[in-house]
């Protein structure tokens, strides 16, 4: 809960002073402030929303599945605007842990095609892929392990037919490294958890998870009959 709360707060915080901005230009009168006014008050309204995803921890309400990111249209060109800069200052747009297992930042519309599993629950779909599969999830909370299971099983499915698999997030720093990790762990690759981030951060060195967010891939793992060399008190070297 206090994890959600932190995160839906600064949304919550930003989307009240664009309604006051909004209010006050609105106010003023004139057609310049009007049209500035409906679009802080739309930048308003898709803040807030967000911020309700985030404190209930429903990625489903960002509406990627359903196709609604437009209606979120602020927020979408903001997250999007986020991961081309990423990209331009240096963020690797995927990396190679295994053979033909990648984890990945979004990727650029010319991307290989790739069986591909995108984590995102803020950025629309993007990259060339000869299957895809969205299991949205929300940026820097926790994975509910069902989730997290659903994403697993779909790349052994994708592993077990010799398919090269790309998982992606935002930048390939979290969630895309949770479901990587648990891979690793379950094909033998990883002894531990610990093992798995070490390995995956000497490629992506951005990549960060917090230990509630380790538990969560640990809870995941549980429900694959691998409790082993995963235990939810383990060393996180991901986390500083």
């Amino acid at each position: 809960m206090r994890q959600r709360l932190q995160k839906a707060i600064p949304f919550a915080i930003v989307a009240v002073l664009e309604a006051i901005l909004a209010e006050r230009l609105a106010r003023e009168g004139g057609t310049p402030n009007a049209v500035v006014a409906g679009g802080l008050l739309w930048a308003g309204l898709a803040t807030m929303w967000v911020a309700l995803a985030y404190a209930t921890d429903r990625p489903g309400l960002l509406g990627k599945s359903r196709g609604l990111l437009p209606l979120l249209g602020p927020f979408l060109l903001l997250a999007i605007l986020v991961a081309r800069v990423a990209r331009r200052v240096g963020v690797t747009e995927r990396s190679e842990v295994v053979p033909g297992l990648f984890v990945g930042g979004w990727p650029s519309p010319e991307s290989d095609t790739l069986f591909q599993l995108d984590c995102t629950s803020e950025l629309p779909r993007r990259g060339r892929a000869l299957a895809y599969v969205s299991e949205p999830m929300l940026d820097g909370l926790p994975v509910r392990p069902e989730v997290l299971r659903r994403a697993i099983q779909q790349v052994q499915a994708w592993r077990l037919a010799g398919q090269p698999v790309l998982v992606h997030c935002a930048f390939g720093h979290g969630r895309s490294v949770a479901v990587v990790a648990a891979i690793l762990v379950l094909e033998g690759h990883s002894t531990s958890l610990g093992d798995a981030f070490v390995r995956i951060r000497l490629l992506r060195p951005g990549a960060r998870l917090s230990r509630a967010q380790v538990r969560a891939v640990a809870q995941a793992l549980d429900g694959f009959g691998n409790p082993a060399h995963c235990g939810y008190d383990e060393p996180n070297p991901v986390t500083p």
